[in-house]
């Protein structure tokens, strides 16, 4: 049987949301594109699932990644 995955996925605030951003996970500081396509700078925080402040499209896609993986 197959092991599921376990990763995390890493997350960025730009403003009144956070945003997720697929692994690896990149340095505090570092300039990446988050799930949805926003322009994010990394700050370094790590979860595996979306914060309640997410913003709507990268927690469709952190979910979908959740449900890939595990």
């Amino acid at each position: 049987m197959r092991q599921p995955q376990v990763e995390e996925r890493s997350r960025a605030n730009t403003g009144p949301v956070k945003h997720g951003y697929p692994p690896p996970r990149l340095a505090p500081g570092t300039l990446t594109t988050a799930y949805c396509g926003e322009l994010i700078i990394v700050e370094g925080e790590c979860s595996d699932r979306p914060p309640r402040d997410a913003c709507p499209l990268c927690v469709l896609a952190w979910e979908e990644r959740r449900r890939r993986f595990w």
